[in-house]
């Protein structure tokens, strides 16, 4: 007999599915959120992962699972919280609820002050800009999308209830060697628009809504704990804070962290205040309390309209943006304007109602919020949450696939609320009446 034949082992690595990352834009965190605090205040219902899938499906593109929900959750910075019946309710991370309240406290005292509002944003246009899909007759070839467009433009403006700030466009072409705005948008970039541009063609005391990170430049950073330590004796000195320059880095940092400013300020901002305006910083994920973005969809709704091969050249798709910037009137960012501020009447109400609603469950101990969090993935599977709290300690039980039905009925028997639920367990499992 031969020999036995060699068999190759199976490669270790394995292609990852198309759609295994889960990206979503910011429009759609938005409705995420909002969907959320629906739950909460219209429903009154506890929002799991199993109920939130179905909705969102149904008001945004979201083709994934219950795991990648969680992960969106995640990043929105939503977390699980115990509550008495050790349930766990989905909650906003504290301190992105206070940047909100804190910006929509300080818009609605600049709004009854009569302060001009204007909203600041980039975005940027590519060549392949187009609709994917398009009525046509069958002996037509289909127009195929550029993909790998080489032309993409940056557009940078400002705008208001009055319309686009005259004098404040700023068109060019990404990644660009030369004239006066090259390469991609940055800090450099954008402080010499703001100088050049939107500065000289502001009204008197305008407030200025922008929340991009290429305006957070820190005027005087504070040295983290990997800084050298010429860099945290020179802040120390600068500061006339009394330090030896012998001492060890873990003390200098010591001293640097309990003289650190509490408000971090901002080059843009200082920029911007020295000239008699006032900057306003929307809080993370928030593109919706930004007027300037629903500009931005009307003009690229435009340009998709008369890009039908996307394969428009530099100059033509610079001609197609100024036509698209041209055609949105000042009634467009009125509507749009008045939406914004609407949206941030319905969140400063909803917050109110939704801490009355969170308080009543979360538990009132006098631990530290750290022993009641919960950082783990299980409160987004859907068995986790139960419907109804007399059901928790059965649940438990038949997680633990240790259960007796009749046990269970008698134990719930005398409770009035489910009393209809429970005459039906003979047509019913029990996993359904707990809401697993």
């Amino acid at each position: 007999m031969g020999e036995d034949p060699l068999l190759n082992t199976p490669g270790k690595k394995r292609k990852s599915p198309a759609n295994h990352k889960c990206e979503i834009d910011d429009f759609d965190k938005c409705v995420i959120r909002q969907t959320i605090q629906d739950f909460y205040i219209k429903e009154k219902k506890v929002p799991s992962v199993r109920k939130l899938l179905p909705v969102l499906r149904q008001k945004i593109d979201f083709p994934w699972q219950k795991d990648s929900l969680c992960k969106v959750l995640r990043s929105m910075n939503f977390r699980w919280k115990k509550c008495v019946n050790k349930r766990k309710i989905l909650i906003e991370r504290p301190h992105i609820v206070f940047w909100r309240n804190n910006y929509l406290r300080e818009m609605r005292k600049l709004r009854a002050s009569g302060r001009h509002i204007v909203y600041i944003d980039e975005t940027w246009i590519d060549s392949n800009l187009t609709f994917k899909k398009c009525w046509q007759h069958d002996t037509v070839l289909g127009a195929q999308i550029n993909v790998s467009s080489k032309n993409r433009l940056i557009v940078v403006h400002a705008g208001s209830s009055a319309g686009f700030i005259p004098g404040a466009q700023l068109i060019y072409k990404a990644s660009a060697q030369s004239g006066d705005y090259h390469g991609q948008m940055n800090y450099g970039n954008f402080e010499k628009w703001v100088l050049e541009k939107l500065l000289p063609n502001l009204r008197p005391q305008s407030v200025i809504c922008m929340d991009s990170p290429y305006h957070t430049k820190i005027e005087d950073p504070t040295p983290r704990k990997y800084a050298t330590k010429q860099t945290m004796v020179n802040w120390l000195m600068k500061k006339t804070i009394c330090c030896d320059p012998k001492m060890r880095k873990a003390e200098l940092f010591n001293l640097i962290e309990c003289n650190r400013p509490k408000n971090v300020i901002y080059k843009i901002d200082n920029i911007i205040n020295e000239n008699g305006h006032h900057v306003v910083r929307l809080p993370p994920y928030h593109c919706d309390l930004n007027a300037i973005e629903y500009v931005w969809s009307s003009v690229k709704r435009l340009i998709r309209e008369r890009n039908v091969t996307g394969d428009l050249s530099l100059e033509n798709l610079k001609k197609s943006t100024q036509k698209a910037l041209d055609e949105v009137t000042s009634q467009e960012w009125q509507g749009h304007c008045n939406h914004v501020e609407k949206l941030e009447n319905s969140y400063w109400d909803k917050d109110e109602l939704l801490e009355e609603i969170v308080d009543e469950l979360i538990i009132q101990t006098g631990s530290s919020d750290s022993a009641s969090d919960s950082e783990g993935t299980e409160s987004c599977d859907s068995t986790n949450v139960v419907s109804y709290d007399t059901g928790n300690v059965w649940y438990r039980k038949f997680k633990n696939k240790d259960y007796d039905i009749q046990e269970a009925v008698h134990t719930v028997a005398d409770d009035a609320q489910l009393c209809d639920l429970w005459k039906k367990i003979s047509m019913q499992p029990l996993e359904s009446l707990l809401g697993c």
